[in-house]
This record gives structure tokens, sequence and C-alpha cells, in this order.
């Protein structure tokens, strides 16, 4: 195989790999490497009659703006998956998480990129109310939500990445352990 380094930056590596198929075709591949991320999912509540907290940012790929819940990359190889969402809550919206769970993880694409996100949620939390956004999150705005309005903005497309289904399916496991257990971050097995 050969590989060629067409992008590198803080921000991902995109690479071409040029190799041949079991069948003796030739292929040529692009495909980018980026940081893990962290997906984190807050809960005001016990049970389903709760508040989340998601957040509304412009995404340049697709020109517009999308709610997502708070999603950050961080260096898996040397940062902790649940400090790190613990940091990325803050930062978004402000909300301090005093205990995390780990949820699980999965990849963002795995046809494009070999970026792997990590799931946490916390239904320990205080508001602190005040963001402490990086420069490259200018304009993004926090909004605490019921819970069963996730439903509705992924059904109307306001919340229409993957990233947001894969949330709504994390948050509504979470959400129904929370009520049959009454886990209240004790170290969710989901």
């Amino acid at each position: 195989m050969q590989r060629r380094v067409l992008v590198d930056n803080q921000w991902l590596t995109v690479l071409e790999d040029k190799y041949q198929l079991p069948n003796g075709s030739d292929c040529t591949y692009y495909h980018t490497q980026k940081s893990d991320a962290v997906m984190v999912i807050a809960i005001d509540g016990t049970d389903s009659t709760g508040y989340t907290y998601i957040v509304n940012q412009h995404r340049h790929p697709i020109q517009q703006s999308i709610w997502q819940f708070p999603i950050g990359g961080f260096d898996s190889d040397t940062e902790d998956p649940v400090e790190s969402a613990k940091k990325e809550l803050r930062e978004e919206t402000g909300v301090i998480a005093q205990g995390m769970d780990y949820l699980g993880s999965f990849f963002a694409d795995p046809g494009f990129t070999n970026q792997k996100i990590h799931v946490c949620a916390t239904n320990d939390i205080v508001e602190s109310g005040e963001q402490q956004l990086e420069k490259s999150e200018f304009g993004l705005i926090c909004k605490k939500v019921e819970i069963s309005g996730i439903a509705l903005l992924v059904d109307s497309g306001d919340m229409g990445d993957a990233w947001g289904l894969a949330g709504h399916y994390f948050l509504t496991k979470y959400i129904k352990q929370i009520e049959s257990n009454n886990l209240h971050t004790t170290g969710c097995a989901l």
C-alpha cells in the first residue's frame, strides 16, 4: 500500500491510500484520521420528565446550524473520556457534573474516518450558568430542554446528525436505567 498525507493539521489528517484489492483491482481511497471525541448527556431530573442540555452551532460543511449534545475532541491516548466529558459539559453549557457515567462508544463514520465517539452521561449536576467557550465555538448557544422534546428535534431534522441520533439512543437507555435502578452516578452498565 502507498499512503500519501494530503492535509495534516490540529483538527484532522487527510490521507490518500493506493492499494490492490484481493481480486487484483487497483483502488484509491481517501479518508481522515481524527482524534476521538466525547459526547456528554446531562440530565436535570431523575426520570423522563426531566431536562437535558443541548447546544446549537453553525456547521460549515452543511451550511446550517443544528442542535447537538455537547461534543468535543480529546486525546484518547492521554486523556480520560469521563474527565473530558466533564470539561466539555462545563465549557459548552456552564453545567458542572459532580459525577459522570461512561455509557459506551461508536465510530463516527467508519467509511470516512477512524474517529470514535465516547458517550458519557450524568444526572448529578450543578448549574453554574457560565459557558467557557473556545474561540472556534463562537456563536454556540446552549439550551435546557425537556427530555421528551429530543425525539421531536430528531424527527424534525433540527438534531439531524448521526451523533444526535446516537445521543437520543443513549439518552433513552440511560433514562430507563435511572428509572429502573434509581441510578445516581454509580457506574451505569448499559
